[in-house]
């Protein structure tokens, strides 16, 4: 009987771990999506092209506000104007980065590890060949 016990406390606590890592998992992916999640953020008429963190709590940015274009520079007390921009002149991506899903992603990821370790592979044989 205690024997019993003793596996239904480690399987108890082994779903309590688990579950704690879920709710860890999820409150970090929504930081980091939050955190870095933020290219092409906004309405119809106001769009956030771009950002750069300068410092924890200084941004520069790049926002289209209907068919103007322009760089503000934000700090934690004031959001100020620099300079308005030339559509023509922005790099921009005609693949946006919004519309890809996670499988993309992760292909894209796993394919590049194998085509690394695919060329080290062909190194290896070469070398032993010589």
């Amino acid at each position: 009987m205690p024997g019993t016990i003793q596996q239904l406390t480690s399987i108890i606590l082994g779903i309590i771990f688990f579950i704690l890592i879920l709710v860890a998992a999820y409150f970090s992916a929504r930081f980091i999506g939050k955190r870095y999640g933020f290219k092409g953020i906004g309405g119809k008429n106001i769009k956030i092209i771009e950002k750069v963190a300068l410092s924890q709590d200084k941004l520069l940015i790049i926002v289209k506000v209907t068919d103007r274009t322009m760089l503000l520079g934000i700090t934690n007390n004031q959001i100020e104007k620099i300079i308005d921009i030339d559509e023509s002149s922005l790099h921009t991506q005609e693949n946006s980065d919004n519309n890809t899903d996670f499988s993309s992603i992760l292909k894209n990821i796993t394919s590049n590890k194998f085509s690394i370790l695919n060329k080290e592979k062909e190194i290896l044989e070469k070398e032993k060949d010589d």
